[in-house]
């Protein structure tokens, strides 16, 4: 055995002898290749039956065993050792496993050779065989039940599902990375089952034939980040745009459609740690807020059997970005922050000062602001970039209007129905690259503009009024009515068109 390009290496060895040509009939040794961890594998075959046999040895070239041994041409553990030899053995045009893909979707393959079946990264040509019990699955091996697809997952291992093509029940199995069978994920499932849906998602493929890869069913909401979705007679958690998210779940049970009465699902919404789940009684009109964990389980009643009026429901609005009690209003309670992920077309009333409404995305941002803001209130807007390309425009003129921030990139139209002018406004950096607007502004802005004016009033009369003439009455040459109004001091009107933030 020489490595490519040398000229020496160890001789070909059996029970302490050279091995010799013909010394074993018509066995013919027809390739050699170094391994991990030392020694080499070297291929033979029989040129009468056309078997195939793989001996290992040793890295002084002994014989230590056989790894394969009376193996056809069309065997797959055969095709699996072309890629360790990197030539065709068998002749058969390809080197690697030659069979049937079943299917290709995701980062694994499922492919069919001969009976069996192996898990293949996609664009490669081996893998480990399905196993169970110790022995490879073949086909038919389980009647009217069909591999249909094969996932490698997290932790090492991979999820196979399984279609009865006589009853259409599905089975998820998982095996671990070897590809023996380990236990049952999903068995005997539907093809509506959710569970069997959220698999699709790990699968990369539409399992029941439903037309959607992932959760299939009503949208109860989307406000928010998180949407409440309906599948059949359950819930579900799933980011808005996604297809997957935790089954809500009430004593280790899923929760179903009128489980409760007339107590129904209205909203969800992440938060640290789990989600806030929004119900109604459409009898009572009343309301209660769940709190779940992260995989769906009910934990506590945040409020109960509250009325359509209470502070507590209407509090809770900014997380839920909906208008829970059908006020026509969302109110963000002073010192609360309210963030809208998505698209927004209510309106919102800031209930005292030092609220904050922050616009993720300010094009989709259609909405009123109801009311007048109080000091501390601030909007921000998280993509419209503060600096020098940032600018402000006010509609109106002490009275209600449309404000308009810009960078030039993104822009934010917000109608507010209160009494506004623009020189009230006061825009600045967010802190995270965003742009903050107030009316009126903060006291520390105020003292700011006041030391300001101060400041040039100083100026003005250091320059109008010299230390050298010091023997001059002032007093007699100006009354106090007779002072020159300083400039900066003067009435001030703002433009009512476009000023830089």
């Amino acid at each position: 055995m020489v490595s490519a390009g040398a000229n020496s290496g160890p001789e070909l060895m059996y029970q302490r002898s050279p091995v010799f040509s013909g010394e074993f009939g018509a066995w013919t040794p027809i390739g050699a290749e170094a391994v991990s961890g030392g020694g080499y594998d070297i291929a033979w075959k029989n040129t009468t039956s056309g078997q195939y046999l793989i001996w290992s040895v040793d890295g002084n070239g002994n014989y230590v065993k056989d790894l394969l041994s009376g193996a056809s041409a069309t065997s797959a553990v055969l095709e699996t050792y072309e890629t360790i030899f990197h030539q065709d053995l068998n002749g058969d045009g390809t080197i690697g496993l030659a069979g049937t893909s079943i299917e290709s979707s995701g980062a694994i393959s499922l492919l069919q050779v001969g009976s069996n079946y192996f898990m293949v990264p996609a664009g490669g040509n081996s893998g480990p065989e399905l196993m169970y019990q110790r022995s490879p699955v073949f086909s038919g091996e389980f009647g009217a039940w069909a591999t249909i697809a094969a996932e490698a997952v997290s932790g090492g291992g991979y999820d196979i599902a399984w279609k009865n093509t006589a009853s259409g029940q599905y089975l998820i199995w998982g095996v671990d990375g070897n590809g023996n069978y380990v236990k049952d994920l999903l068995s005997g499932a539907s093809a509506t089952n959710a569970v069997l849906e959220t698999y699709e998602t790990i699968f990369h493929q539409d399992l029941n034939g439903d037309g959607t890869i992932g959760l299939a069913g009503t949208n109860i909401e989307t406000s928010g980040a998180t949407g409440l979705l309906q599948v059949g007679s359950n819930y579900f958690m799933v980011p808005v745009g996604g297809n997957s998210g935790p089954e809500l779940m009430y004593q280790g049970a899923p929760v179903y459609s009128g489980e409760f009465g007339a107590w129904a699902a209205i909203g969800a919404e992440a938060l640290s740690g789990g989600y806030d789940v929004a119900w109604k009684n459409s009898s009572t009109g009343q309301y209660i807020i769940w709190n779940v964990d992260s995989s769906g389980n009910y934990v506590k009643d945040l409020i109960n059997g509250v009325s359509a009026s209470s502070a507590a429901v209407a509090s809770y609005e900014p997380l839920f970005q909906q208008d829970l009690n059908g006020d026509g209003v969302i109110t963000i309670p002073a010192g609360q922050t309210m963030e809208l992920t998505g698209s927004f077309s209510g309106q919102i009333v800031f209930g005292g000062s030092t609220g904050t409404l922050i616009v993720d995305h300010s094009a989709t941002f259609t909405g009123t602001i109801g009311g007048q803001l109080a000091i501390g209130d601030v909007i921000d807007f998280k993509d419209i970039s503060a600096g020098s390309s940032a600018s402000l425009a006010y509609s109106g003129n002490n009275s209600p209007g449309t404000l308009t921030v810009s960078d030039g990139v993104h822009t934010a139209n917000v109608d507010l129905l209160g009494s506004y002018s623009l020189a009230n406004f006061t825009a600045s950096s967010d802190g995270h690259g965003g742009t903050s607007v107030v009316d009126p502004p903060l006291a520390s802005q105020q003292t700011s503009s006041l030391d300001q004016q101060i400041a040039l009033f100083s100026q003005y009369m250091a320059s109008d009024f010299s230390s050298t003439s010091s023997s001059i009455d002032n007093s007699s040459m100006f009354g106090s009515d007779h002072l020159p109004m300083p400039p900066q001091l003067a009435v001030f009107t703002a433009p009512q068109q476009h000023a830089p933030v």
